[in-house]
């Protein structure tokens, strides 16, 4: 079963033109991306629930998620009854379900590639999914392509060590991705 990952980095317009999988996955400002269609919708950020509380429910997803600590505040800012709380786990505490909890890794895709993984996933697509931005951007998401480059480095190589224990072929579209154990289209 294949799984794609939306997140919001500037190469998402470049590389993703309406692919479809049997599992589809959006984080954060992913509502800003017009006619998405997705499965699952993850923000672990309060800020996003907070800004855009309208455009997420929009979205009409089977499920949503949000880290444990702002489920009331997101369930009282959207109502929606498939607003699922995520539990962070410790380091070293080994994944077994998304229902015990998830590691984080400081970015909104870990819980979505666990997710994707205990859901069945055999292979996984990530589109905008660049660990880094365009420095004279304001915002990471969908940026002015002509800038100077700003990675997050940790970021990369904590995706890297979970796509190693995931063991499951991924593939990241994207020209500022810079990680490992992974396959990188870059054209």
């Amino acid at each position: 079963m294949k799984a794609i990952i939306l997140g919001n980095g500037p190469s998402l317009t470049k590389f993703y033109k309406g692919q479809i999988a049997e599992l589809t996955f959006g984080v954060n400002r992913i509502y800003n991306l017009p006619k998405v269609h997705l499965d699952y919708f993850v923000a672990l950020d309060k800020t996003v629930w907070s800004e855009a509380s309208m455009e997420i429910k929009k979205l009409d997803c089977k499920q949503y998620f949000v880290w444990e600590r702002y489920y009331e505040y997101a369930y009282n800012a959207t109502s929606l009854k498939t607003l699922y709380p995520l539990k962070f786990l410790n380091k070293g505490e080994g994944f077994k379900s998304f229902k015990e909890g998830v590691h984080h890794y400081n970015c909104s895709i870990a819980p979505c590639l666990q997710i994707a993984k205990e859901l069945r996933a055999t292979e996984i697509s990530l589109y905008g999914v660049d660990c880094g931005c365009y420095i004279e951007q304001k915002s990471h998401f969908y940026g002015d392509r002509r800038c100077k480059i700003r990675q997050w480095k940790r970021q990369e190589e904590n995706l890297g060590k979970l796509f190693s224990i995931l063991n499951i072929p991924i593939t990241v579209f994207s020209d500022l991705f810079q990680g490992k154990n992974c396959n990188i289209v870059k054209d």
